[in-house]
């Protein structure tokens, strides 16, 4: 214990021993009374003996600092230089630790003890009851110091806790300041990113002038969708559109812009509606043009499309039509068909006014059993369109359509043929040339007939495949939307040139039928081969068919 402790402990423990001595040690009438001793007599031979080396604690003077101590034994020597020094001022007193070394000689009672002071050791010889006060302090010191350092040690411990909390507290700022940095650097990434997007949003939006920007199509059109473009304008790519109207419309290049609207951009614009549908009011909102100014400019586009795709259609030489003749067409006997007709019907809006009471009823079409525009046209067997009528109302028959495209198949000599569809009994006998019909049955039950004989069964396959070309032309024609579904009325005017347009164009961008190469592949010969079986197992069951028919007939004359 330090010195400044043992100071404070002084006064405390004096008053201790000073009643403990006087509870011991009282005279009555000049006479020591009679108090049970802290010691027993009969134990006084066993603490003789037990008394050696137990630890004592004394009140005593400090001895002066360069001195040495006096104590009872003589005195002792000096403290050596240097040595530290763990005492008070001069005169005061302090607690310090002894041991008892035995019995002092002469004094009954008494023992002698050996304490040890920052001057050195010093031997008092301590009296039965100062003997006990002395190891009463001992205890009282130790059990007085245990108290204090199990104080120091919580006092400690929460010492530590409170720097841990502390720590930790401190850690959670750090902590939430590292946040705050990594958000604010977040956010200026995030700034600096929108910035680039802002910067570079421009020219990777889908606006009105991208949709025109070739470079643009290159860089982000393609990645959205490959057939985007074609979806849009119908060509594949926006220099191939750009390429046609060079070409076919180069006067109109050279006139000056129109409502603030370019040659090109109208060109566009019209491929646009037709191939997409769209109205008058969507380009507007997409471009920024006036729409009262968009319409006209954009109906005079399609016109001018709908003459260059009329320029498309027309017939052939024969020797074309003869070279260009698909396999398919010379396996089944038909080799010389030049032309393969049809007619197909674009559903309309039924026109309303009652001042147009007549268009009314002739817009009726029976092939689709509501109001219609029919459209008739001819097309060679590798797929290419030849003929084409204008739109007519849909209560038009198929007979008088045909009759109106006389003059072109009065093109046709009379040794190429000819494919239709049944819609026309008779056809041979209109055509210019009389040129031979190959039309498919087809069943009839209102007139009783509800099955193929044997030979229509197997003639007829080839003729209904074949004749199917014409079909796939109509398939491509309804690709521009503006003739898809239901036309509504304001596009009326629009729609004999999106058909012709239509048509050009599937003989300008698409695939015709080839005829047979010079060398078989394996897969044309697969093809061939089974064809072929599958053409012989036909003609086992007809000649089949055809001797149980005659055995039937034979047992019917018996």
């Amino acid at each position: 214990m330090t010195a400044s402790g043992r100071v404070g402990l002084a006064p405390l423990l004096t008053v201790g021993m000073v009643l403990c001595t006087i509870s011991r040690s009282v005279k009555i009438a000049g006479h020591p009374a009679t108090v049970p001793a802290c010691v027993s007599e009969s134990d006084q031979a066993a603490l003789k003996d037990s008394l050696v080396g137990r630890q004592v604690s004394r009140l005593l003077p400090d001895a002066p600092r360069n001195t040495g101590a006096a104590g009872t034994a003589g005195d002792q020597p000096p403290p050596q230089q240097g040595e530290e020094q763990d005492q008070g001022p001069p005169g005061t007193m302090s607690f310090y630790n002894g041991t008892i070394t035995g019995v002092a000689a002469g004094v009954p009672g008494s023992w002698k003890a050996e304490f040890q002071t920052p001057a050195g050791p010093r031997t008092m010889v301590l009296s039965q009851i100062d003997t006990e006060c002395c190891m009463q302090s001992f205890n009282s010191l130790a059990r007085l110091l245990k108290k204090e350092r199990r104080r120091c040690a919580e006092n400690a411990f929460k010492c530590a806790q409170r720097a841990e909390e502390q720590a930790a507290r401190e850690i959670e700022k750090v902590r939430a300041r590292a946040a705050r940095v990594e958000e604010r650097v977040r956010a200026e990434v995030r700034e600096v990113r929108l910035g680039e997007m802002m910067d570079t949003g421009s020219n990777r939006q889908m606006s009105w002038a991208n949709t025109l920007d070739e470079e643009w199509w290159t860089t982000w059109g393609n990645k959205v969708s490959p057939t985007l473009h074609s979806s849009m304008f119908g060509f594949a790519t926006p220099s191939g559109m750009r390429d046609f109207f060079e070409v076919f419309f180069d006067e109109e290049a050279k006139l000056p812009n129109k409502n603030g609207i370019s040659p090109y951009e109208g060109y566009a614009l019209a491929l646009w509606r037709m191939r997409r549908g769209d109205t008058v009011q969507h380009l507007a909102a997409f471009t920024g043009y006036h729409r009262g100014r968009l319409g006209p400019h954009i109906s005079e586009w399609i016109y001018r499309l709908g003459a260059v795709g009329r320029m498309f259609v027309g017939v052939p030489e024969t020797q074309y039509l003869l070279d260009s003749m698909p396999a398919s067409f010379t396996a089944c006997g038909m080799g010389r068909v030049g032309a393969i007709g049809d007619a197909t019907d674009f559903m309309t809006e039924t026109i309303r006014s009652p001042f147009l009471k007549k268009a009314k009823l002739m817009q009726w079409s029976d092939k689709v059993h509501r109001s219609a525009a029919r459209g008739t046209s001819f097309c060679s067997a590798n797929g290419m369109n030849i003929i084409a009528l204008a739109l007519t109302f849909g209560r038009c028959s198929e007979l008088n359509c045909v009759k109106a495209c006389s003059h072109w198949l009065a093109q046709l000599p009379s040794h190429m043929h000819v494919a239709y569809d049944k819609g026309i009994r008779g056809m041979r006998s209109i055509l210019p040339n009389m040129n031979f019909v190959f039309m498919p049955c087809f069943l009839a039950p209102a007139k009783g007939k509800t099955q193929f004989t044997v030979d229509e069964a197997a003639e007829n396959r080839g003729i209904a495949r074949n004749r199917y070309v014409v079909e796939i032309t109509y398939k491509r024609v309804k690709e521009w939307h503006l003739l898809k579904e239901v036309v509504p009325s304001e596009h009326f005017h629009l729609m004999n040139a999106t058909w012709f347009w239509a048509l050009g164009f599937s003989n300008l961008c698409h695939k015709f039928l080839q005829p047979p190469p010079a060398a078989e592949t394996s897969e044309q010969k697969t093809r061939r081969l089974n064809r072929a079986r599958t053409e012989a197992a036909a003609t086992a069951d007809l000649d089949d068919l055809r001797d149980a028919g005659a055995a039937a007939t034979t047992a019917m004359e018996i």
